[in-house]
Formats: C-alpha cells, structure tokens, sequence
C-alpha cells in the first residue's frame, strides 16, 4: 500500500504528524524535516508535494516564521487542522521528580508547561530541541532517570517511554493550528 507522504517540520510521532494524519484521515508517510524552513524547500525541490506546518497556537498566537514563509514561497494552502496539545513530562523507567534535572523539549512545549516546571522543577535546567519527539527520542537515547522530556502521548509512547506526570500544560485548552501546503 503506498501511503500519502508529506513533509513536517519534526521526527515521526510528533504533533505535527499527528496533524498530517488527521487531515488525511489515514497513516501517512513522513518525511521528517528539521525546520519550518526545510518543510517549504522539501516542496520547492519536488521531494514531495505535500506539506504540514504549524501555523498558530492558541496561547502565543501566529508563528511568525510560518507566516513570513507561506509568504515567500507562495504555496496554496489547500486545508487547516487544528489540534487539541496535551504535553507530559516523561523519562525512563526510574525517572521521578526527585531524579530529574534536565527538560528538553521545543521551546514552545517548555514554554507551554512553564508553571508545571516553576513549581515541580524549578532548578531543572530547560534545554530547548528541534521538537518534543525528538526530545523524546534523546531522552530515550541517554536512558539516564535525571534527563526528562516534554512530549505528547505518541512520542511517550513509540519510544517506550514512561509517564512522570500527564497533561502538564498551563492551559488545558491549548490547541495549535496547522496548515497543509501544497506544491504547485
């Protein structure tokens, strides 16, 4: 069966594949990009003619840098998603508050669960990645109980991760909003 492939901005399992597959309404094929930047050019040099970009987040409003490139490269955006963000602090089996003294995850994530970590992990450091799966997989990687990561469910679970504590965000109804690109 050939799937659809599309382009994010992220690793497999994170929101934003989360969101491409909502919007296809089946598994689709990632093609796993590094920055909202690499989505755009992936469709500029016909690696594939579907993308998925955030656009908005219902707590820090329109990302800049989505706008300024929809802008640039002139792509039809053929369909919105929005997408309801819980965010969990996870880590190895082992990992507690008591263990953890680093979080990784995009700053946004950080940003989005930034009481949680005030008030359970104030002297955490807070280490910003690329996305939360990715952060996940890191953390996966160093299977260390100090290191933790700010991830969805998908991440949490795909890498066999370990749930410290559930739906950590500071506004339960945070919700980002994506937009599928298409090349012409």
């Amino acid at each position: 069966m050939n799937r659809m492939q599309i382009a994010i901005q992220g690793k497999a399992h994170s929101f934003h594949h989360i969101a491409a597959e909502k919007w296809a309404k089946q598994p689709v094929e990632i093609l796993p990009k590094s920055s909202f930047r690499d989505v755009f050019e992936a469709l500029k040099h016909h690696e594939t003619n579907l993308g998925v970009v955030a656009v908005s987040n219902s707590n820090y409003g329109p990302i800049q840098e989505t706008a300024a490139l929809l802008k640039e490269y002139g792509f039809p955006v053929v369909s919105t998603v929005s997408l309801p963000i819980s965010q969990h602090l996870i880590g190895i089996t082992g990992s507690s508050l008591a263990t953890i003294t680093q979080v990784y995850s995009h700053p946004i994530a950080l940003a989005q669960c930034s009481h949680y970590l005030d008030t359970h992990l104030s002297n955490a450091e807070r280490i910003s990645y690329e996305d939360t799966s990715a952060a996940a997989a890191f953390v996966k990687t160093q299977n260390n109980p100090a290191i933790a990561a700010i991830a969805g469910s998908a991440a949490t679970n795909y890498y066999g991760l370990e749930y410290v504590a559930k739906n950590i965000e500071n506004d339960p109804d945070n919700t980002t909003s994506f937009v599928v690109i298409r090349a012409d």
